[in-house]
């Protein structure tokens, strides 16, 4: 179809891989969920795969504004410094990343007869956007371990990057680490509902 209605969730940014993304497909004529993943299957390369196919209704909430928080893991390729370095333990880690903030340079638009961005700076916490810290222990293969985190990204608000988390944690840049989302987390009746790509919840 040269102009196919498909809506795709949030894109990932530069130098970020992903094990599982969503997207909405809009059909002409109903057709069973398991006819549309063989469909979708076939005409994939081997390395990608459907995990599942669920029907929504067509005026619902677009993926964006339903996903609310994603799991990262970050394997490091050079030795990581501050506080993951710093940290006595897994507690320890938790605390001092909580206490980190990031800022970030924006441009806000002023109702002026020239309209010039002024760029300004704003503070965000990691306390307020990163959960569920974890250490991933070294191996032969990755000898300096990695991190996984959730980090939350209500929609309507300004949330933390997954790079900012990084170098604000280790002062590693993109280039520096194997940072993978892992899996994506959706808003339901007020409780966050784990995608369907994971069979062991780790987010509730």
């Amino acid at each position: 179809h040269p102009m196919p209605r498909v809506a795709f969730g949030p894109p990932l940014q530069l130098g970020i891989r992903s094990r599982c993304e969503f997207a909405d497909l809009y059909l002409n004529e109903s057709m069973e969920p398991e006819l549309i993943q063989a469909f979708l299957d076939s005409a994939l390369p081997p390395t990608l795969s459907v995990h599942s196919v669920e029907v929504l209704p067509v005026r619902g909430d677009s993926i964006q504004s339903q996903i609310v928080a994603h799991r990262f893991t970050a394997t490091w390729l050079v030795r990581p410094q501050g506080v993951v370095a710093e940290a006595l333990d897994g507690a320890d880690l938790v605390e001092r990343i909580s206490q980190l903030t990031v800022e970030r340079q924006v441009k806000v638009r002023k109702r002026r007869k020239r309209r010039r961005e002024a760029p300004q700076v704003k503070t965000l916490s990691l306390g307020d956007s990163v959960s569920d810290v974890e250490r991933i222990a070294p191996t032969p293969e990755r000898p300096f371990g990695g991190l996984s985190f959730i980090l939350h990204t209500p929609a309507g608000s300004a949330s933390v990057r997954p790079y900012e988390v990084i170098a604000a944690v280790s002062g590693c840049g993109v280039s520096e680490c194997d940072l993978v989302k892992e899996e994506s987390f959706f808003q339901v009746e007020e409780d966050l509902s784990q995608n369907p790509c994971t069979t062991e919840p780790s987010y509730a």
